[in-house]
């Protein structure tokens, strides 16, 4: 008897010399607890080629049930590509999804311009913080567009870090916004 543990690690990682991504899903996980109850997962996804488009949601540090921790981290850089959403009310970008009442704390980072400078993400959506522990998005020579929220009053993004950075804020139908668009706990800037 006793309680058996299960970790899930992955690792993909498409930098090698000619690498090159072209994925299409309609939801894609990285860093995702496992199946059960105290089973912690972790992942990495790196590219500096390519295009990765999540349909509908992308969930980075996921912890589907309680005590089952995800850490995720996505690096995109050089002429790697992000697509998330589709513009609707079930389209988002989520880091460190928290189960409530858990003892155990998921983190989803992104990082944009790692490994290298460059990498564009578009979130034809919302950014949503989670609640997890060290979730954060950091932009070094790349560029983020969100067509949605980034946090809320609630739950802000837990940190940003900004260098040599392009932010595109897209108003869309709502031009004169009355409540702020982008909530963020920490924010750092640095010099190129």
């Amino acid at each position: 008897a006793g309680t058996r543990r299960q970790k899930n690690q992955s690792l993909a990682d498409f930098t090698a010399a000619g690498g090159y991504v072209d994925l299409q899903a309609t939801t894609v996980y990285v860093g995702r607890g496992a199946g059960a109850a105290g089973s912690a997962g972790t992942g990495t996804l790196t590219w500096t080629n390519g295009i990765i488009t999540a349909v509908n949601v992308m969930e980075v540090g996921d912890q589907p049930f309680l005590n089952a921790p995800g850490v995720g981290t996505v690096n995109v850089g050089g002429a790697g590509q992000l697509l998330i959403g589709s513009g609707t009310a079930g389209s988002w970008l989520r880091l460190g999804n928290f189960v409530t009442g858990s003892s155990t704390v998921p983190k989803g980072i992104l990082n944009i311009g790692l490994p290298v400078p460059g990498g564009s993400v578009w979130v034809n959506g919302n950014v949503l913080e989670g609640g997890g522990t060290g979730d954060a998005i950091t932009i070094a020579g790349g560029s983020l567009k969100v067509s949605g929220t980034l946090g809320s009053s609630t739950l802000p993004l837990e940190s940003m870090t900004l260098n040599n950075a392009t932010l595109t804020f897209d108003l869309g139908a709502n031009p004169n916004p009355t409540t702020p668009l982008w909530q963020v706990s920490n924010l750092t800037v640095t010099a190129p």
